[in-house]
């Protein structure tokens, strides 16, 4: 399977199909995710889910606001979103890594950085999902696990999940990458993106407000690279439903 092309220049597919494989991920991953997730829910709302406690200390409860100071980067090529959304979300975890480096070990073609169905190049851990890959290979020495999340639509449990586990992540300061199919069709986009034709695009979120409501993210299409980027602000804050409706069909890792 071919990566997912993040360039402007094909024609839009149809919304409702997905053409990448979303691969199944090995069990231990599946039962990492899924603990990470019962620890958001927990931290965040308090709820038993599992062995969890029944309740949490309020004060370890996330604030209903916060935000990191931004790492937005402009994407060095016209293909390389996955690469720079990276490299941002690594330099929010103190990790330097350039857009080059990473983009190797992500496998970005001039097609774009895949979703899922490539393995990364690196020596850990290998999942067809590179985008993870890559943040945890960078994260070895560190408890702090990366894991995709996949969905074909923006249902009202998907988007709860989603404000869940970006309040969870960000409050710790762990940003969440996004990973954008917009069409012609689309009912929302990134803010400042061209609106009649396909695009599909990684992008770094690292704030939130309204206790999840509101999510603020960078963009690297602000770019002299992408062809439309000089009407992409380098920082934009959109509602969390549009977020989780825009980034459907692939999905975001957090």
């Amino acid at each position: 399977m071919a990566p997912n092309p993040d360039r402007s220049t094909l024609v839009a597919p149809d919304k409702g199909t997905d053409s990448d494989p979303h691969l199944a991920l090995p069990q231990w991953a599946v039962e990492g995710e899924a603990t990470k997730f019962a620890a958001a829910v927990g931290r965040v709302h308090g709820t038993r889910i599992g062995k969890l406690p029944t309740v949490v200390d309020p004060g370890s409860q996330p604030p209903a606001a916060h935000s990191m100071a931004g790492k937005q980067q402009d994407q060095i090529t016209s293909y390389y979103c996955g690469p720079a959304a990276v490299s941002e979300a690594l330099a929010h975890l103190g990790i330097s890594a350039s857009q080059s480096t990473v983009a190797t070990q992500l496998r970005t073609t001039g097609d774009g950085t895949a979703w899922s169905g490539v393995n990364a190049n690196v020596s850990t851990a290998k999942t067809g999902y590179p985008v993870p890959d890559v943040l945890n290979y960078h994260l070895r020495n560190s408890s702090l696990r990366y894991y995709p999340v996949g969905y074909g639509s923006a249902t009202s449990t998907v988007i709860a999940n989603f404000k869940t586990r970006a309040v969870a992540d960000i409050s710790a300061a762990d940003p969440v990458i996004g990973d954008a199919w917009e069409t012609s069709s689309s009912a929302y986009h990134l803010v400042g993106h061209p609106r009649d034709r396909t695009i599909f695009h990684w992008y770094t979120m690292f704030g939130y407000s309204s206790s999840g409501s509101s999510i603020t993210y960078e963009d690297s299409a602000h770019s002299s690279q992408v062809s439309w980027g000089s009407g992409v602000p380098e920082y934009s804050t959109l509602a969390a439903t549009k977020l989780a409706t825009i980034n459907a069909g692939r999905g975001y890792v957090w």
